[in-house]
């Protein structure tokens, strides 16, 4: 079944929003105001609800990806914990105030953008995490753009009314372009193996070979060239020697100044065992390598240093990926 045409072909940033709360027959029951949902689908995001229950704390990971967070409409302080003293010889006054709390004292860090009448701050926002165009934005309001509508209109009082929500889901969009072209190189980067010209393929090639012939003959020891004759000439064994390792944990000198010192090794006879096949594993690699011209082991060990360097930059890319920043 094909999409509607009027549901858009892409993938909409995701804003988390902070359910309210409120008692019917004795229970809760969570909820978003409808203006608050009506804007941000409006303006081209896709709001997930957090609801306000216990235990959701513990999968907020499961809600990713999250582009943006919205907390709108808290319910009122408690007022048992601060001095409420009662309105004393205080009568009713027309104010144009919605909300029974504000913001005294601003953090450093804010910046106040919109007034009461009486001075109280109505607006502030961090002008270091404000750049919607980068997906940066941090604001707070205490009063109700949203709400501001003309009488039996869906029309706003003032054309900015909206403005924030606007350029919040603005940030949000930006926000998630920038995650998805950090997720797009990270993968690019791990993912997309290393071009080689074509000398060092040719290289590949004579190390791939050489490797599979050498490991044989580590296998079989001295019974190589018996069993498998016709695979080993002079000209095959021209590279790939390197790629055996010492895995051996002690020397022979360092093990024979042990056993001097009286010190004993733990699985003696299997170690020994495995000591004995590195040396004669290093024997024949030695061996190898001495077959091996000069120009040979100049260019096996260029090869391995373009390699090394390769496998640097990827080990760093895998280590050190991006970390967006989660803007609110």
């Amino acid at each position: 079944m094909s999409p509607s045409p009027d549901l858009p072909s892409r993938i909409l940033p995701r804003v988390l929003i902070v359910s309210r709360r409120t008692v019917r027959k004795n229970k809760f029951v969570d909820f978003v105001g409808e203006y608050h949902l009506d804007l941000v689908v409006g303006y081209g995001a896709v709001p997930v609800i957090v609801p306000r229950v216990t235990g959701v704390h513990a999968m907020l990971d499961s809600f990713e990806p999250i582009h943006g967070v919205l907390l709108c409409e808290g319910e009122d302080i408690d007022p048992s914990l601060y001095d409420a003293g009662g309105d004393g010889d205080a009568r009713d006054a027309l104010s144009q105030e919605q909300l029974e709390a504000g913001v005294r004292r601003l953090a450093d860090r804010f910046v106040p953008m919109a007034h009461a009448p009486d001075g109280l701050v109505e607006g502030f926002y961090d002008p270091d995490a404000y750049d919607p165009g980068e997906g940066k934005f941090l604001m707070g309001l205490q009063f109700h753009p949203e709400r501001m509508r003309k009488e039996g209109s869906d029309e706003f009082d003032f054309p900015g009314c909206a403005k924030a929500y606007q350029e919040f889901v603005r940030a949000v969009a930006a926000h998630q372009a920038k995650m998805a072209a950090a997720h797009v190189y990270v993968r690019s980067t791990v993912t997309t193996p290393p071009k080689l010209n074509q000398e060092m393929d040719k290289q590949r090639k004579v190390i791939v070979r050489s490797v599979s012939l050498a490991k044989n003959m580590y296998m079989f020891g001295k019974n190589t060239d018996a069993q498998h004759p016709a695979d080993h000439r002079d000209g095959d064994l021209d590279a790939g020697a390197e790629f055996l390792e010492s895995n051996k944990a002690l020397s022979v000198q360092q093990e024979k100044r042990l056993k001097q010192m009286g010190a004993t090794v733990r699985n003696a006879s299997g170690y020994m065992n495995r000591l004995k096949v590195s040396e004669e594993r290093e024997a024949a690699a030695r061996a190898l390598m001495a077959k091996m011209s000069v120009a040979q082991l100049a260019s096996l060990a260029a090869f391995y240093r373009a390699m090394g360097n390769v496998c640097s930059e990827v080990l760093d890319a895998k280590l050190q990926p991006p970390s967006p920043t989660l803007h609110e």
